[in-house]
């Protein structure tokens, strides 16, 4: 009988018991194999996101150059085209050589928007810069003149009128005498005047940088990350052979079983879960939105899932584990109690049946009124009973969201105790890392936030070197909830050494009227400024700085300063100081500005030069119109002269109308040696402009004859300054043809003569004969 009941309270207890451990164990081991797949997944999107964002703040700097370009060629009405071609040409140029990422930078204007002449809706002229086997070359060429490709690149932006950034493509340049072909893509911007369409600017991408971009991303382990266009082309991807090819091309299957191509094209986010080469991914797919185009990209990042579900698996089963061997230890602590438990069973059956029904109540607790073992059995009761109100009082309150409530093992050998305190550890750290996830989305969505909108400062106060400086300079301070800031240049003016210059301050939500200039290298600025290094100083100089407001003087406990670099060049510095440190997001946000402030001042440089190189060429413009008054006076002597001469009324007329109507022009640099010539020119001399460019005046020679004194010193005169004319007699295509030329220097700022224009006359009707030369 003894032996029965003893089996009797071995089953209800430890089977009660057991029940209890396993289905919690099972709970909180199920809970932390989902909640840890699902926190893996949401940090994948995070990624995919992340990068996302990371690759258009790339593309979009490389798209608000491209504006710039654009609205900048909208002035083109106002220069002749031989200025505007050179000028703009300077401009494409100079942003090709000081942007390595970039392949090509090019323009491409309909021929009736630029020739007046011209009537036709359809052909175009191309002006491109492209790195060459031997440099930077130039391409030129006049295209689609019997009609736009319908359905062609050029012809779908013609018509969208939309910045685009275009699919993946091969492009042919022309270096020289050889050709070679290039994988690229192309940020493009058109030009519109108003309702009219002018034309194309677009810079080209080499799809190099990209990949080594993604080749970067790999947030797990055999994890890995691919680029997309809008149609579907791989523009980088781990594996090298799918480059080009279309998604559906790679993966047909995943392909028709999600849509992919389809999201992709409508720039969708999305993720799926599906085999990819033999193994089981999660695929986070993201789009990039570029400047204001209408087909975006999209970003990939492929996680294996035994790689997301590695750490969770690990803690199932350290927890099953922990819990088999917590019911074995707790089997044998109750058979070791058991044998003590005997006689006492019939008196507290009943007590014992509610406890292992479940109703657990104080006033179930025994009076123990002796120490033999009755009174041990009834005291282990009392006990049994404040353990497990205590532990049902701790998972109500961890059920009810109380992570810190307090819990007391009864003692060190407790397993369930260990274990729920575990499970509380457990939950305690899957919320802290719920927060840092949050904590770093939200630093994240902080940062791009803060980058827009410093975008769009920098493309709207692009005109104004000083009105951009403020507007940088107390958005920062506001956005980074400091107290003062002030925004530093460097001045390279005509005449002077290179200073640097105080263009903004701001402080307490006013705006500073401080000036100050400094000496390259002079003082916290200048040292920031030379080692283009970012400075932290916790310990500020007393007679550095003092912020002022209402309540009096102040001196900051924290500064820094970053210098703003762009491409390697240094344009400044921004210097920000503050009452508290600045968390270390802040600081690489400061460190991120620095870089997208000095682009956009680089910009405004740009901007400033053209506006300069405007302003001569109106200069040269109006002594242009001097020197074609003097000729145009010279052209009325040699007719007055002509008068004298006793010719037909009918031959004067004609030669009259000849000299209004007719004028080869031709440049020369001070060698000697033809550097441009017109198309009239081209066609008396019955020449291609290739077999004339670089040969020498007279002679048309390749080389220059050193005993042709006559040659020498015509020109000594002309690099004198002096202004010549003379008659010169031709035989062209069988046929006599008399020459009125003048030779005119063009000077520089510094009155130096650097080309000579000649212009001339066909006056062949006149028959007249003049000296070779004449001052």
């Amino acid at each position: 009988m003894k032996f029965r009941l003893q089996t009797k309270l071995l089953i209800a207890v430890i089977g009660t018991i057991s029940v209890i451990y396993i289905l919690s164990i099972g709970y909180i081991g199920y809970n932390l194999h989902f909640s840890s797949e699902e926190n893996a997944k949401k940090l994948a999107d995070a990624f995919a996101e992340k990068f996302a964002a990371q690759t258009k703040a790339d593309l979009d700097v490389d798209m608000d150059i491209a504006r710039t370009l654009s609205q900048s060629f909208l002035e083109y009405e106002k220069f002749e085209s031989g200025v505007r071609n050179e000028m703009y040409n300077a401009m494409m140029k100079t942003i090709l050589v000081r942007n390595s990422k970039f392949t090509s930078v090019w323009s491409s204007w309909d021929l009736n928007a630029i020739d007046s002449g011209y009537t036709k809706d359809y052909g175009r002229i191309r002006f491109a810069y492209f790195r060459g086997s031997s440099g930077i070359a130039l391409q030129n060429d006049t295209v689609d003149l019997k009609g736009d490709v319908i359905g062609g690149t050029y012809y779908n932006i013609k018509s969208s009128r939309k910045e685009t950034v275009v699919d993946p493509y091969f492009f042919t340049y022309t270096d020289g005498n050889s050709f070679f072909k290039l994988l690229e893509t192309t940020v493009v911007v058109p030009m519109l005047k108003g309702d009219k369409f002018v034309g194309l600017v677009g810079i080209d991408l080499g799809l190099e940088r990209f990949q080594e971009m993604v080749n970067q991303i790999k947030p797990w382990e055999n994890s890995f990350a691919f680029l997309v266009s809008n149609n579907g082309k791989f523009i980088a991807h781990p594996d090298n052979d799918l480059i080009n090819k279309t998604f559906n091309e790679a993966y047909p299957a995943i392909d028709a079983k999600y849509k992919i191509s389809s999201i992709i094209k409508n720039g969708e986010k999305y993720a799926y879960q599906d085999t990819i080469n033999g193994g089981e991914y999660y695929l986070s797919i993201a789009p990039v939105y570029v400047g204001n185009s209408v087909t975006p990209w999209s970003i990939a990042i492929a996680v294996p899932l035994d790689i997301i579900m590695q750490e969770a698996r690990k803690s199932l089963a350290i927890t099953l584990l922990g819990g088999f061997f917590g019911i074995i230890l707790l089997i044998i602590v109750i058979i070791f109690l058991s044998n003590y438990i005997t006689k006492p069973i019939n008196k507290i059956s009943g007590i014992l049946k509610q406890i292992a029904s479940g109703s657990i109540e104080s006033q179930h607790k025994m009076t123990v009124e002796t120490s033999d073992e009755i009174g041990e059995i009834r005291y282990s009761v009392n006990v049994l009973i404040d353990s497990l109100l205590e532990t049902v009082e701790f998972a109500q309150k961890i059920g009810q969201g109380d992570l810190k409530a307090k819990f007391r093992k009864v003692s060190e050998t407790d397993i369930l105790g260990k274990a729920l305190i575990n499970m509380q550890q457990s939950l305690v750290k899957a919320r802290e890392e719920e927060g840092t996830r949050k904590l770093t989305e939200d630093r994240i969505n902080w940062a791009t936030v803060g980058h827009n909108r410093l975008s769009d400062i920098l493309r709207l106060y692009s005109s104004d070197i000083n009105e951009l400086s403020y507007e940088l300079i107390s958005f920062m301070v506001r956005y980074l909830n400091t107290n003062q800031g002030a925004l530093f240049i460097i001045r390279n003016e005509e005449g002077e050494e290179p200073y640097v210059e105080m263009t903004a301050h701001f402080a307490y939500d006013r705006r500073r009227i401080v000036s100050s200039r400094l000496i390259l290298g002079e003082g916290l600025v200048g040292r920031c400024i030379l080692e283009k290094e970012t400075i932290f100083l916790t310990e500020i100089p007393d007679d550095y700085l003092k912020v002022t407001s209402g309540l009096g003087y102040e001196k900051p406990k924290y500064l820094v300063l970053i210098p703003l670099l762009f491409n390697k060049e240094v344009y400044g510095a921004l210097e920000i100081a503050s009452f508290s440190v600045l968390d270390d997001y802040k600081v690489k946000f400061l460190e991120e500005a620095g870089t997208s402030i000095a682009s956009g001042i680089s910009i405004v440089v740009l901007n400033t030069q053209r506006t300069k190189l405007f302003a001569e060429t109106q200069i040269k413009s109006q002594e242009m119109a001097a020197q074609e008054e003097e000729m145009r006076q010279n052209f009325e002597e040699m007719i007055s002269a002509q008068e004298e001469m006793e010719l037909r009324e009918r031959e004067y007329k004609s030669l009259l109308n000849a000299v209004k109507a007719v004028t080869y022009v031709a440049e020369y640099d001070m060698t000697g040696r033809m550097t441009d010539i017109n198309d009239i020119t081209l066609e008396l001399l019955n020449l291609s402009r290739s077999q004339i460019i670089g040969r020498y005046q007279g002679t048309f020679e390749a080389k220059k004859s050193e005993d042709n004194t006559e040659f020498a010193d015509f020109w000594n005169r002309l690099r004198a300054g002096e202004t010549l004319k003379k008659v010169q007699h031709v035989k062209l295509r069988g046929k006599d043809f008399y020459l009125s030329e003048v030779y005119t220097p063009v000077f520089d700022e510094n009155g130096k003569p650097y080309k000579v224009l000649n212009i001339a006359v066909d006056i062949t009707d006149s028959r007249v004969e003049m000296p070779n030369v004449t001052r």
